[in-house]
């Protein structure tokens, strides 16, 4: 079971090399790649079920104007199970049912969160037809997290208690079929992208250019025999495979631009041959238009 990475983070990724990301904005991506990360570890602790069990990750669906976000989904037969991950470390606590860190600064309640996708998941699915239980539970996945003060009756997992209740859950579905008319429906509902993302603004001319180092991402790169050589932490890549690295981050970036030799070229700065750069071009995109309009897609891009 493999988890794609979202293509906001991708964006963060590139953008932290190649443009002056403000402080909200490096905090905002160190939290949205810390709870990505915590959402990976979930899936391989899930892998092993992956053939049996309906999982689906990363879930957006809508209702009624209302936009939410489902980490992961279990569908069985009779039951559905909604996990909320998150990757908090450190110490907690709540009191009066208001959550704290240890040094007393109040945060989000993570469990209205949970309240809110399972009521707008259950109205969905009764649209639909389908009047099926949903079992709801935050996955807190660090080892490194501690919440004092939680009563017994709240529908969290701690640390602790994960591979007993995953064990639990195995057992007591081993024999349970999956759902497959629910899932194809959630699978035909879902978005592909979510509102709430927060890219900073940014234009061509804003950004660095150059091909940044696939271990590093330092622009400290020479060119040796075909051979991109980072000078920070010695990475070797070939002259291709970055040209063609190097257009995909443009493309992710720049989505509405159009890929063309001459724009990669000034893109990758450092290549000195447009030809090395139509040659990758050719062997890995479809060309399009003709002479000076030449361009490339995908070949998924083709209708």
């Amino acid at each position: 079971m493999i988890m794609t990475k979202p293509e906001e983070i991708n964006i963060f990724q590139y953008l932290e090399a190649r443009f002056n990301l403000s402080e909200g904005d490096r905090l905002y991506y160190s939290n949205l790649l810390k709870g990505y990360e915590g959402e990976q570890l979930f899936v391989k602790l899930l892998s092993d079920q992956a053939e049996t069990w309906t999982i689906l990750n990363d879930v957006i669906l809508e209702w009624n104007n209302a936009t939410f976000q489902i980490d992961t989904l279990i569908i069985f037969r009779n039951k559905i199970y909604l996990f909320e991950i998150k990757n908090y470390e450190g110490d907690y606590y709540i009191e009066n049912e208001i959550w704290y860190t240890i040094s007393n600064k109040e945060i989000k309640n993570p469990l209205l969160q949970l309240t809110r996708c399972e009521s707008l998941l259950r109205q969905l699915l009764q649209h639909y037809g389908f009047r099926i239980p949903i079992e709801s539970y935050i996955i807190f996945i660090n080892l490194e997290f501690t919440l004092f003060h939680a009563t017994t009756n709240l529908p969290i997992i701690l640390p602790t208690q994960l591979k007993r209740y995953l064990t639990q859950l195995k057992t007591a579905h081993q024999s349970t079929s999956s759902n497959h008319k629910l899932a194809k429906l959630i699978a035909t509902l879902r978005k592909d992208k979510s509102p709430y993302t927060k890219i900073p603004t940014y234009t061509y001319e804003d950004v660095k250019k150059g091909i940044t180092c696939s271990a590093c991402s330092s622009f400290e790169i020479k060119i040796i025999k075909r051979q991109l050589i980072c000078m920070h932490c010695n990475y070797h890549e070939h002259i291709d495979a970055a040209i063609l690295r190097s257009t995909r981050q443009f493309k992710t970036l720049f989505p509405d631009k159009k890929i063309t030799t001459k724009i990669i070229y000034d893109w990758c700065q450092i290549i000195d041959s447009r030809k090395t750069i139509r040659r990758v071009l050719v062997n890995n995109f479809t060309q399009l238009g003709h002479a000076k309009s030449i361009y490339y897609i995908d070949s998924s891009e083709i209708k």
